[in-house]
Formats: structure tokens, C-alpha cells, sequence
């Protein structure tokens, strides 16, 4: 994909079939259901957002909680990833969590993840064994504290 201006809005109602395209590509057997997407964008808990190119989403993360936030999801289109989106996506996510901790949990063989989450100060705080289920695997949990400086490294 050729460089293209990257939008970043948050997902609404008539996303939902695009994200769940997006889950299926880039989370196979694991992808979430359109309910479950759905459910998700909806909660008043949730923030989603997408990243559009020519008005189509090619990524999209979200994050959940209060006082305490967590790192739904984060996806990019496999033809789009390399490209920084999901940094852009993060950095939305992270400006959206300010004042909160946010935790996530992320393949423990998912060095390119686990780079971009250390980028911005996450840090591991323990291992899940056998977390994820196909394939069976390790998830490594994450950290970012809400005294971090953020965004000063992105």
C-alpha cells in the first residue's frame, strides 16, 4: 500500500462488518463474533477506533474499564501493517486512557506487539500460560502505568 493520509475516528455501528472482517484476517480462529463486536463498540465502558484510508477501515483497537482500562484488541489489515497504523491507533487509545492504568495480554510470540506496546512504556508484569487456545500458547501480560509519560517517545 502506497502512503496514504490515515484517518483515526471512533468506530460507531456502521463499522461493525468491517471490523469483523478485519478480526477474522489478522485473528483467524480467535476472532471475536459480530455480537461480541458489537456488544463491545456499544458499551458505554468501550472506547473503539479505526483507522480509515480512502474511507476504508484498515485497523482498529480498543480499550475498556474505568478507573482501570484494558486493551481489548488491536488489529491492522495484513497488507497495511509496517506501515505505523497501529502506532497511530495506539497512541489514540493511550490519549483516550490518560489518568488510567492500562493493562493487555498479547502472544508471548508476538515480538512485533510486544515492541510496539514497550514503545510506549508498557511493560510485562507476568506470564498467562496457555491463554490463547488456537494455537495454544503463552500470553505475556502487559502494563502502562498511568504516571508514565505516554506519548513522549511516539
Amino acid at each position: 500500500m502506497a502512503h496514504k493520509e490515515v484517518d483515526i475516528r471512533r468506530l460507531v455501528d456502521r463499522d461493525i462488518d468491517a471490523v469483523v472482517t478485519i478480526e477474522q484476517e489478522v485473528f483467524g480462529a480467535e476472532a471475536w463474533s459480530r455480537e461480541l463486536v458489537a456488544e463491545e463498540i456499544a458499551s458505554p465502558w468501550s472506547f473503539y477506533c479505526g483507522a480509515f484510508v480512502d474511507e476504508a477501515l484498515v485497523g482498529y483497537g480498543g480499550i475498556k474499564g474505568d478507573l482501570e482500562k484494558d486493551l481489548m484488541t488491536l488489529g491492522v489489515l495484513s497488507q497495511c501493517q509496517g506501515l505505523g497504523i497501529g502506532r497511530q491507533i495506539l497512541r489514540t487509545l493511550v490519549m483516550e486512557a490518560a489518568g488510567a492504568d492500562i493493562f493487555l495480554e498479547v502472544r508471548a510470540s508476538n515480538t512485533v506487539a510486544i515492541a510496539l506496546y514497550s514503545s510506549f512504556g508498557f511493560y510485562p508484569i507476568g506470564k498467562i500460560k496457555d491463554y490463547y487456545r488456537q494455537p495454544r500458547e503463552d500470553a505475556v501480560s502487559m502494563k502502562l502505568s498511568k504516571d508514565n509519560d505516554r506519548l513522549s517517545k511516539t
